[in-house]
């Protein structure tokens, strides 16, 4: 994102929504009249300054990166927001497969029990999904995922 060719829409809507402040705005806006080298580093460090130090604010971050109208004018924002995308709705694949199997799994270990034949022993942590619970918050941890280094925790609303 850093290497934006004309940055100023996507300042101007960080600005708009807060992100920034006026000042470093202003910085950034002087720069981008500049040299390439000059711009390309001011945006990389606002860039890093936004994920240190508004990390709290990362949602709302996003949502101002990926809003509609900047998407269509960077072609670098539009191509990240569709890789996340893919790589969202491969994740919720692979989350409702893991259900269904639970599902299964469950149902057959529920008949194991009321025959006699199943094994108390048995731990769920061998299972491909596991129910978190945190207090109020609750998730299902998708092993295979976690394994493979990406986030591998949905949570549960409600």
């Amino acid at each position: 994102m850093s290497c934006m060719e004309k940055p100023r829409n996507f300042l101007n809507q960080l600005k708009d929504d807060g992100l920034i402040l006026k000042k470093r705005y202003k910085t950034l806006i002087e720069i981008e009249e500049g040299n390439k080298v000059q711009r390309e580093k001011g945006l990389y460090d606002m860039l890093e300054w936004l994920e240190e130090e508004q990390s709290d604010n990362i949602k709302q971050i996003w949502k101002c990166v990926f809003k509609e109208h900047l998407r269509n004018e960077y072609r670098t924002l539009r191509n990240l927001h569709q890789k996340l995308q893919s790589v969202c709705n491969a994740n919720n694949r692979k989350l409702q497969k893991g259900m269904k199997r639970k599902s299964s799994q469950q149902e057959d270990e529920e008949g194991e029990k009321q025959h006699g034949t199943g094994s108390e022993a048995s731990s769920s942590f061998n299972e491909p999904l596991l129910k978190v619970v945190c207090g109020e918050l609750k998730a299902i941890l998708v092993k295979e995922m976690f394994d493979e280094g990406g986030k591998g925790m949905h949570f549960i609303r409600g």
